[in-house]
Order: C-alpha cells, then structure tokens, then sequence
C-alpha cells in the first residue's frame, strides 16, 4: 500500500521543480482523501499556486485559495497565491491588497513583491513597481526569467537581437 499522504508529497515534488500540471492529479487525489485533515489547506494552497502558475482554471484556483484561506491559518503563502490569481485575472487592487497582506506577515517574500511590483506597474505606478522588483531581486534574483518562463512576463530581448519588423511594416529598402 502507498505511504499515507504520499500524493501531497509527490505534487509538492513536481511542483518545487516547475512541473505544475503534473503535480495537479496528485493535489486532487491528497484533497479528496484527505476532507479532514488539519493540513487540508496546505493541499489547497499548492492546486491554487499551481493552477496560477499554469494560468489556466483560474475561477478553480481562486476557490482553491479561499478554501485554504478558510480551512488553516491566515499565512503569507496562502495570500500570495490567491496574490497571483487575482494578478493573472486583471484584478490588480485585490492582487495588491493581497500581497501587500502577505508581505506583512512574511516581508521578504520575493514573490509577492514582484508581484506586487508588476500589478503597480500595470496601474501605472511605475517608481513604485519598480522599487518592488528591484526589492524581490535583491532578495531571489532569478525571478524575472521564471516569470517569464509561466508567461506572467513577455521574454526579455536578448541585447544581440535585432528588432523584429510588425508584418504590416515594411522591411528595409534594397
């Protein structure tokens, strides 16, 4: 028989190394197992995290964080997640609010405040944004490729690179 509990270890494994979709079937086997379970909300949080990674079944991973939120302690994981769902969904005040609630239980929380960083940016408020991610730099420096690399960011141009033309300009004269 599988060790009791396995499931949760097994999609926290897939999770910790980027391989979110994978890690969903094992969230969904740990939660349905486990409805009474004082760590019922751990399993919640990470199908949340994991659904906002991917961006995708973003309506689930919204009623995934807040079933964590109600079913274990308020903690600054559980409000970064439900942080990056909101940030995914356009919701940039709740995003912020969020992250700025998780940032005051744990305030070097590299994500939320790159997240909190680029929801001010989005809103326009581009010295405040920009404070916050020079802040989650400083504190995790490998944030800005791996936002781009889930899409929450578009891919840096590489200095090398030349300008792509739009299809509808036209291209240098010979």
């Amino acid at each position: 028989p599988l060790e009791e509990g396995i499931e949760l270890r097994i999609a926290a494994i897939y999770a910790s190394h980027g391989r979110w979709a994978r890690s969903l079937p094992y969230y969904d086997a740990w939660i349905a197992k486990h409805q009474k379970d004082d760590q019922l909300w751990t399993g919640y949080n990470g199908r949340c995290w994991a659904r906002a990674m991917l961006g995708r079944e973003l309506d689930q991973a919204l009623e995934d964080c807040n079933t964590a939120m109600r079913r274990g302690p308020r903690n600054s994981q559980v409000l970064d997640s439900r942080g990056l769902v909101h940030l995914r969904r356009g919701e940039l005040e709740a995003a912020i609010a969020d992250y700025d609630a998780a940032l005051r239980l744990q305030p070097k929380q590299a994500w939320s405040l790159y997240g909190r960083g680029l929801a001010k940016k989005k809103l326009g408020h581009d010295v405040d944004g920009e404070a916050d991610i020079a802040a989650a730099l400083a504190l995790d420096p490998t944030l800005t490729r791996r936002a781009e690399r889930i899409g929450l960011i578009p891919p840096a141009k590489k200095p090398d690179e030349k300008p792509k033309l739009d299809a509808a300009e036209p291209g240098p004269r010979a």
